[in-house]
């Protein structure tokens, strides 16, 4: 069995390819099969996200592995204004989905509860779920002691909207 310790910040050729789903692709300590049926251990730093076309090199540095992402079922969001994706986006989010976001659709896997809500907001779906790869956003967390809070309305959305700012010391 092979084990995947690093991912490489340079572009080198590969000697296996490793097809991920987003789920999959999160997960930075498990057993997979790449495409040539051999086994592979990712063994690498706890909350690492991998993205398609990452490498990835063994721990004794004789093997290179891309990761690719797997086409998968995903449900597709477009809206006629930004401002109803950003609506979605938020719904969405605040239910702790996976979403791929663009400036002009959402992505996530398909569910029936969230389809329903989408269409009580309006929003338009493609009619069946698409087999692509999907691009999970990641957030990275960072420390804030102080965050402020201003109110910030604009003059032509009556919602409101706040900016939040953070500073940290060192």
């Amino acid at each position: 069995m092979l084990n995947l310790t690093h991912r490489l910040s340079t572009s080198v050729p590969a000697h296996l390819t490793l097809a991920l789903t987003a789920e999959d692709r999160s997960r930075s300590r498990h057993y997979f099969e790449a495409e040539s049926g051999q086994g592979v251990y990712l063994r690498l730093p706890r909350g690492t996200v991998l993205r398609h076309g990452d490498l990835l090199q063994s721990e004794d540095g004789t093997t290179v592995v891309q990761v690719i992402a797997k086409p998968e079922p995903v449900m597709v969001v477009t809206a006629q204004t930004p401002l109803q994706l950003l609506r979605a986006a938020y719904h969405l989010g605040n239910r702790h989905v996976p979403l791929e976001v663009t400036a002009d659709y959402l992505q996530c896997l398909p569910d029936s509860v969230l389809k329903a809500m989408l269409e009580h907001l309006g929003l338009i779906q493609k009619p069946e779920p698409t087999r692509i790869p999907i691009m999970i956003m990641t957030l990275s967390i960072v420390t804030a002691p102080s965050i402020h809070i201003t109110p910030n309305i604009p003059d032509e959305f009556p919602e409101i909207f706040f900016i939040v700012t953070s500073t940290c010391q060192p």
